[in-house]
């Protein structure tokens, strides 16, 4: 999980069920932030969950979502690092003309 955060400082660390380890809850707080992770149901410890934070994780969920519908960026099929961007930002353009909107990262 350490290296997962790569040396950021986030506040709150949101994950799901699958990072429901004292291991992960402890890297986090060594991190400095807060673990808004739902517990497991067969988890002894149970440990109280910020639901309201834990809410907007769907956010995030839903960005990237549109993304798996390209196996060549979800599977990172390119060899270098310069066409694999390229088809992301490809990707992005299909992306947001499928959503209709006219710009393409804001610019």
């Amino acid at each position: 999980m350490k290296d997962t955060l790569g040396g950021l400082r986030p506040l709150r660390v949101i994950a799901d069920k699958g990072y429901d380890t004292d291991r992960c809850r402890r890297d986090v707080r060594e991190a400095g932030a807060v673990p808004v992770i739902p517990y497991r149901e067969n988890r002894r410890n149970k440990h109280p969950v910020q639901r309201r934070s834990y809410r907007k994780r769907h956010k995030v969920e839903n960005f990237f979502a549109p993304f798996k519908d390209f196996t060549r960026v979800s599977l990172r099929r390119d060899k270098s690092d310069g066409s694999y961007w390229g088809f992301v930002m490809f990707a992005v353009a299909i992306i947001n003309m499928r959503l209709g909107w006219t710009t393409v990262l804001g610019v």
